[in-house]
């Protein structure tokens, strides 16, 4: 196997928890989860759920809860993006002040197939 990726997977819904499960489960490298601050990121990080999102599923613990992405991409080689298409904008006009051109970036689609491949 190749050297460890930093993944940071990009939203704490539905697709963010299941990527950011899936990641850790391939053995990848370690693994992050930026979400907006509130009450889904406050629930992640203290009960490591989301019931909004999937009331029956649980973070594993090795995964990190962001809410900032400064902090969140701090050594990121790989983002994984699971943000809905109406809040992209918004979330990379967030994170352009820190995105730098080694990141290698899979939206969701693309994420699905590498993830099979993974696992």
């Amino acid at each position: 196997m190749g050297p460890m990726e930093q993944i940071t997977v990009l939203g704490c819904g539905q697709m963010g928890l299941v990527m950011a499960d899936a990641a850790l489960a391939a053995g990848q490298g370690p693994v992050r989860l930026l979400g907006r601050p509130g009450p889904q990121v406050d629930s992640l990080r203290t009960d490591r759920t989301n019931p909004r999102a999937l009331p029956d599923f649980r973070l594993p613990e090795p995964i990190e809860v962001f809410d900032d992405p400064v902090a969140a991409l701090e050594g990121t080689t790989m983002v994984l993006h699971a943000v809905p298409v109406q809040a992209t904008a918004a979330v990379w006009a967030d994170l352009a002040r820190v995105y730098h051109t080694n990141l290698l970036y899979l939206p969701a689609l693309e994420t699905y197939a590498i993830a099979g491949r993974m696992a």
